[in-house]
């Protein structure tokens, strides 16, 4: 016998803003922090650079810009990304090369996160595959607001990859890294011989730190990077795979990287990586709209209803469009990556500039670009005995599986 339901979720209770204006407008103004990560999955990434605010936001924000400069961006593109790419999909193939686009950009991608963070020795399969159970446990626990499944278990589990990140990867590296700092210290060693990574620093910037503090925010990152960009891939390959299809005189623009960067943006704009931003209001305020939010109050920010706001993209809003075109100061990725003081340091890993302006084939373009022009200098198309899977656990738009094939040159 079932029993009715008469307290509302957590989800429930929350105010939904659902047009860009209001959501732009929350996301800019200090009367609003942000409020993730404050509940279940605090022990796993709580007090991250993501839930800060004010100078604490701020100071953290500076010291972690330096891991995002150019050089840094061109290291994780072409050091980590193409590589991957290229090894899983070879160009010239004399045989058809099927492979889950998942699975090849959690590949990619969790070799940015060891640059980033700062992790040592992952090239080889066995270690990889590890750190890569550890990320997908990590990452659900970093979106568990979204899953259907029981959040104990999400944590439980979470905690243990936590355990297992510190024993195989996080210990032995910030070992190491503390020796290089305290040889720095001491004058034995240059700061421009220090690695460029997040462990390092912040044993740099932040010796008064707990190790556990330390620790969540590596946590952070690692979901941050193999998790949210490698679930927007699926989603680029199928919306530009479609138009393709529809509209084929754009074939001549898949070796175009601005083409290619406003589809990915245009992309994230329509399949946000996750349902909603959550912010709580600081004090009793009134939106510019007349609406009214009391002191306390949590909203969430409905991503995938703002950033088709008919009022600013018109009525083809929800369909992809690479050539859009954009009213004035709006990003072509909305606010997929947020806006104001909290706009993701990530984006320009994920994206670049994501307005399709350049200087040249060298230049970053983001992780998420570079991927599809990788893609689509093969002969690829989706498995017609294999289709996609969506996950069914989660109010994310995710896929469970995405197999695609590469064919044979002929």
């Amino acid at each position: 016998m079932s029993v009715a339901r008469t307290e509302p979720t957590p989800r429930e209770r929350m105010t939904w803003i659902n047009s860009f204006a209001e959501a732009h407008e929350v996301l800019r103004s200090s009367n609003f922090v942000a409020d993730l990560h404050n509940r279940h999955s605090y022990p796993v990434v709580g007090e991250s650079i993501l839930t800060l605010e004010g100078d604490a936001h701020l100071n953290r924000r500076r010291t972690e810009l330096p891991l995002f400069s150019r050089p840094a961006l061109e290291r994780y593109e072409f050091e980590c990304v193409v590589p991957s790419i290229r090894q899983a999909f070879p160009a010239g193939s004399r045989e058809d090369v099927a492979a889950d686009l998942l699975r090849v950009m959690q590949a990619a991608l969790l070799r940015v996160s060891a640059a980033v963070i700062g992790l040592d020795e992952v090239a080889s399969e066995d270690r990889a595959q590890k750190l890569r159970g550890i990320a997908l446990r990590i990452g659900e626990a970093a979106s568990v607001e979204w899953s259907t499944r029981n959040v104990t278990d999400i944590v439980r589990e979470a905690l243990e990859a936590k355990q297992e990140f510190v024993t195989a990867f996080y210990g032995p590296s910030r070992a190491r890294r503390k020796d290089l700092v305290a040889a720095w210290r001491a004058g034995r060693l240059s700061a421009e011989d220090l690695p460029l990574d997040l462990i390092t620093t912040l044993l740099e910037t932040h010796a008064e730190w707990d190790d556990d503090k330390l620790l969540r925010e590596c946590l952070f990152y690692l979901a941050a990077s193999s998790s949210t960009t490698t679930n927007a891939a699926p989603h680029v390959f199928m919306e530009l795979w479609t138009w393709l299809d529809n509209h084929p005189e754009d074939r001549v623009l898949v070796g175009d990287l601005s083409f290619l960067q406003l589809a990915v943006a245009e992309t994230l704009r329509i399949h946000p990586t996750v349902p909603a931003l959550i912010r709580r209001a600081l004090g009793g305020t009134t939106l510019s709209s007349g609406r009214s939010i009391r002191a306390g109050e949590q909203l969430a920010i409905d991503l995938k209803a703002v950033n088709c706001d008919p009022v600013l993209f018109g009525d083809s809003a929800l369909r992809f469009d690479p050539h859009r075109q954009l009213p004035s100061r709006v990003q072509p990725y909305a606010t997929a990556f947020a806006a104001g003081p909290h706009t993701c340091l990530g984006r320009r890993v994920a994206v670049g500039s994501g307005n399709g302006i350049f200087d040249g084939e060298d230049e970053p373009v983001g992780v998420l670009t570079r991927l599809i022009q990788e893609l689509f200098r093969r002969d690829v198309s989706l498995d017609p005995d294999d289709p996609p899977v969506l996950r069914a656990d989660t109010l994310a738009e995710r896929y469970e599986r995405f197999p695609v094939i590469v064919h044979a040159t002929r």
